[in-house]
């Protein structure tokens, strides 16, 4: 391939590489003279003024603990010195969006002293905090590896001389425990690996860096280490009961506890997590482009329950709440085993995601106690008294752990933080994740059956499918006041007046172990979960049933086919037979909600038309339950669909179209708590069971590890282990990188290349004029291509090589698309793998590029076709370059065909880079693969279908470009406004576009019994992002 000149120059000021095609480098350099007569301006303030700004800075210690940030100081933009700016690093962490990203300003500010784009944070009086702006126009450094966080504050963990990996004697040996801690291995699976190391059967005898001789020292080293934390202790719960023969006896349950206030103060001294914690609650406000998007909501802290919390601490920052998320869920450890693991586990929710939501991790998601199983101690479960027994021994039981928070969450517990501050932690407990037979034991209601089942609110149990009007909300200080009327009422001997009371409330009379905790209500603490209310409950159990209640055997035949038949997509989960899913979980219940109405509209009558609808609105609220920036407006919106579902509900129910179906349960009722949540307590994956859920797997591990007799004991010894590894992987990676030390990193490759490393930024846009970046190996493979795939149009993404606000491109790769080469997956009979082996000429003359996939109408006319698009853009750029000669248009062109394209882009949701990988195959896992993918066109966005991903080569430039086919889009009829989706045909003429104007790939679902007719699914895979995008397309009809 002949050489690319480059046009690319250094700015004079700056040193950085700008192109100088329609005077990008000219523009820039007059940024950089205008920042720098700026900074020169500065030096010369009055000295007032920067002795404030010296003030501010030595001050950030206390300012700046909620940012979550590892680095260098960040910036804080006063309320009344909004020009003194400093640099701020930003950390990544993509289910996080902005919570712990901070940003350079750097360029010139747009208006009176802020960037066109930013967030605003502002934090409560009490605190006399000023707000901080945290600029979105540029891209800085990522700091989100805890490695180089730690290079950037040059110290952590360095005054300690023990290696970060004590009490292990070296890397190896903790690599090598930690192992076979995580995967319980047996101490014979433990004694064969370290006999055949050392006897030089797995390596070369006397090469193994390892340590260990047996397992007992392994062990040894564990337990011995163990000893300097908190660790689970069995505590028994003993309880009073009357038996069948009238006599007094006394039954004790065991159970294992841990301090979780011990857990609270190693977090908050450890110098790896000192830049993480959010310590004051915030409102958060988005201005982008100048126009003002409002306040938005993402972690528990920047809810409205933190914010009122904030205002009954004392004034200043000394003292600061500490959140904990709460979870409990009970599950047997084996299918057909009556052992019952019930575990209770917290998490910080002032902590970022990506290290809150991890199980059996340090700062993460940990057990702090193992309830026992609850059973009669005489077998009797047919007592009447047996329900108010179980409440009382499991509140027993949750009075143990929370004593250990009493005194914190009332006075608080004055700690000297890792970063040299010293708070008084006030401990809260704002969410508590259970699924709702739980909840009815935490709010001590009566269940199902009560007049007021709901252990939220006051609703009527027969008026729980009524979701349009408001309920009253419960109250700790009314339940306490109940019960202190029936306790009362019982000391008089009017036991049935006390009765009365209680089931007039839907209350049983007995002392709730939350009343021990201060500043806590667990009526408000309880939490709506997505997983069980709506996935499993409303969808799986009662909608999902009506469905196949009014498909015949024939229908459900088609149905299945038809699913199993269904385009892939990234990140979908195909779902081989709908129709049988005894053991399935909630993933594959809301899998199905996302697939299922292209395939059974046609089956099903005009009496199940409002169902349809319904069935569409729950999808909507899921979707909009999972956004991870929860802005005013869309809140607002998800409460409209509510309403609306609710609506829709009361008319199914009048038309009794199903007499026999009942819709006032639970788990219905739920969904009116569901955006008011998220307002309270930060966004939905905050507020799911499902971090729990996954924590039962590493616990059914550990069971099926033990010996069965002992098995609580041994789980808890195992957890206890697991957590020990964490604590000392965390020091390792938060401790600086030593000159040839370990690599911690496990994997350098990407798991979808079989290996291969990420390759370094290469331009190969036709405008940027870059070298052809990559070598090619002994094995004549090809390299691995990068390009800027975003642009406002088709053509802006070749002059632009990052977007506004985001990530650095060259950490994270952000904005690019990576094409995997087709020759890495498949030989091509009869085509030679170099340029020049396949060309333009061949495809049309083939009517295709692979062998199982020719004569295809999209490629007729493929090489004229080709010339004439590559000409028309040059035309359209204006920059001297003019349709070529009838020579010229003959002259064939190399074409290089590539299998995927992984594609990033900016999330409407997160407004941070995502990936999705689009492929175009004639063969994968069986089946042909041509995904489809929306395109900016000078129409908007339009789907089409990816028949070939390939570059060629005119021009002395390089063109990375797709042969697709359009789908239009057809006049909306009642059915498609009523599921939600809009109905294409695709074409058959072929057409080409430039890789740079795909903005993502989405899903055309094909219609049964009309082969050419699709439905644009825009809820497939839970995708918010797709979901956002097409949302606003209007219905015309």
């Amino acid at each position: 391939m002949p050489p690319i000149i480059s046009t690319r120059r250094p700015c004079r000021i700056c040193g950085k590489e700008f192109s100088t095609f329609k005077g990008g480098l000219e523009r820039h350099e007059n940024r950089c003279e205008e920042l720098r007569q700026r900074n020169l301006n500065r030096q010369h303030r009055d000295q007032e003024i920067l002795t404030e700004i010296s003030q501010l800075s030595r001050g950030l210690g206390v300012l700046r603990e909620e940012d979550g940030v590892a680095g260098p100081i960040p910036r804080i933009i006063s309320r009344d010195i909004t020009n003194d700016i400093q640099d701020i690093d930003m950390s990544i962490d993509g289910v996080e969006a902005f919570d712990e990203v901070e940003m350079n300003i750097e360029g010139p500010i747009y208006g009176p002293n802020l960037p066109r784009s930013y967030i605003r944070k502002q934090f409560h009086p009490r605190t006399r905090l000023p707000d901080r702006i945290i600029s979105l126009d540029d891209s800085p450094v990522d700091n989100s590896d805890p490695i180089q966080a730690a290079e950037n504050n040059a110290q952590v963990y360095g005054d300690n001389d023990l290696q970060p990996w004590a009490p292990y004697p070296s890397y190896a040996d903790f690599l090598f425990a930690s192992r076979m801690i995580s995967t319980c291995a047996s101490d014979n699976d433990i004694n064969f690996f370290l006999r055949n190391m050392s006897n030089g059967v797995f390596c070369k005898s006397g090469s193994s860096k390892l340590s260990f001789q047996n397992a007992a020292q392994l062990r040894k080293v564990t337990d011995t280490a163990l000893k300097l934390y908190a660790t689970f202790e069995e505590v028994p719960i003993a309880v009073q009961y009357i038996n069948s023969a009238g006599k007094k006896m006394e039954h004790k349950y065991p159970m294992w506890v841990k301090n979780g206030m011990a857990m609270t103060r190693e977090m908050v001294k450890d110098p790896g997590l000192k830049d993480q914690w959010i310590w004051y609650a915030e409102k958060q406000s988005m201005v982008v482009d100048s126009e003002d998007k409002g306040e938005f909501i993402t972690h528990p802290m920047s809810g409205e329950a933190a914010w009122e919390a904030e205002g009954q601490l004392n004034p200043g920052v000394e003292q600061v709440q500490f959140p904990y998320i709460l979870y409990s869920d009970k599950s047997n450890a084996a299918r057909f085993s009556n052992v019952a693991i019930w575990p209770l586990c917290i998490r910080p929710a002032n902590l970022p995601t990506n290290i809150a939501n991890k199980n059996s991790s340090f700062g993460g998601n940990n057990c702090i106690a193992l309830f026992p199983k609850i059973e009669p101690p005489d077998g009797n479960k047919d007592d009447l008294k047996w329900p108010l027994m179980a409440r009382a021994i499991f509140h027993k039981a949750l009075g143990v752990v929370l004593e250990y928070f009493k005194h914190a969450s009332k006075d608080g517990e004055a700690i000297d933080c890792a970063d040299g501050q010293r708070r008084t932690l006030v401990v809260q407990f704002p969410i508590i994740e259970a699924d709702l037979e739980e909840q009815y034991y935490y709010a001590l209601t009566r269940g199902n059956n009560a007049l007021h089942p709901s252990p939220r609110c006051y609703v009527s149990g027969h008026d729980q499918g009524d979701l349009l009007t408001p309920c009253t909300l419960r109250t700790q200080e009314e339940s306490k006041a109940y019960c202190r009327e029936a306790s009362k009422h019982a000391k008089e001997n009017r036991t049935d007046d006390a009765e009365s009371l209680m089931k007039s409330k839907g209350l049983h009379l007995l002392p709730n172990a939350w009343w021990k905790i201060s500043r806590v209500d667990v009526h408000r603490s309880l939490s709506f979960d997505v997983l069980h209310s709506i996935w499993l409950g409303v969808w799986g159990k009662h909608l999902w049933p009506l469905v196949l209640s009014e498909l015949s055997s024939e229908d459900k035949t088609r149905v299945v086919k038809s699913m199993s038949d269904a385009p892939s997509f990234f990140g979908m989960i195909r779902i081989q037979n709908a129709m049988k899913l005894d053991f399935a979980d909630g993933k594959h219940f809301f899998s199905i909600l996302q697939q299922i109405l292209p395939y059974i509209h046609g089956f099903l009558g005009p009496r199940f038309d409002p169902v349809l609808r319904l069935i569409r609105l729950l999808l909507e609220i899921s979707l909009h339950a999972q956004l991870r920036l929860q802005f005013r407006s869309q809140i607002r919106r998800g409460e409209d669909l509510v309403y609306e579902f609710g609506y829709q509900l009361k008319m199914v129910e009048d038309m009794k179209y199903f007499p026999d179906k009942n819709f006032n349960f639970p788990k219905m009722h739920q969904l009116v708590h569901l955006f008011p949540d998220i307002v309270a307590k930060g966004t939905a994956n905050y507020l799911s069971t499902m971090i729990g859920e996954n924590f039962h797997q590493g616990l059914i591990l550990a069971y099926h590890a033990s010996n069965k007799k002992e098995a609580l004991k041994q789980i808890a010894r195992q957890e206890d282990r697991n957590l020990l590894c964490s604590r000392i992987q965390w020091r390792i990676d938060s401790a600086p990188k030593q000159p040839g030390g370990p690599a911690h990193s496990e994997d350098e490759g990407d798991e979808n290349t079989g290996g291969v490393g990420s390759p370094r930024p290469v331009d190969l846009c036709p405008l940027q004029e870059a070298e052809y970046g990559g070598e090619v190996d002994e094995d004549d493979q090809f390299p691995l291509l990068i390009v800027d795939a975003h642009s406002l149009s088709p053509l802006e993404a070749w002059h632009r090589r990052k977007m506004k606000g985001r990530r650095s491109q060259e950490r994270y790769g952000a904005h690019l698309v990576e094409l995997r080469h087709a020759y890495s997956e498949v030989r091509l009979e009869g085509i030679e793998r170099r340029a020049g082996g396949i060309n333009s000429g061949q495809i049309q003359q083939k009517g295709g590029f692979y062998p199982s996939a020719l004569n295809l109408p999209a490629f007729q006319g493929f090489h004229t076709g080709l010339v004439t698009k590559i000409n028309e853009i040059l035309c359209q750029l204006g920059d001297g370059y003019e349709t070529g000669s009838d020579t010229e248009t003959l002259e064939v062109l190399p074409i290089v065909p590539y299998h995927q394209l992984h594609h990033f882009y900016i999330s409407h949701d997160t407004f941070l880079p995502e990936k999705d990988i689009i492929h175009a195959l004639p063969t994968f896992h069986g089946r042909p693969r041509y995904d489809t993918a929306l395109v900016t066109t000078p129409e908007g966005s339009r789907p089409a279908r990816l028949h070939l991903i390939f570059e060629t080569f005119r021009h002395g430039m390089v063109w990375q470009m797709a042969c697709i086919s359009y789908f239009t889009r057809y006049r909306s009829s009642a059915m498609d406004k009523r599921i939600g989706m809009h109905r294409y045909q695709e074409e058959k003429q072929g057409e080409f576009i430039m890789l740079a104007s795909i903005e993502r790939s989405c899903y055309l679902a094909p219609i049964p019994n009309h082969p050419s007719e699709f439905y644009l699914n825009d809820g497939i895979a839970g995708d918010v992002d797709l979901f956002l995008r097409i949302a606003d397309t209007p219905f015309d009809i």
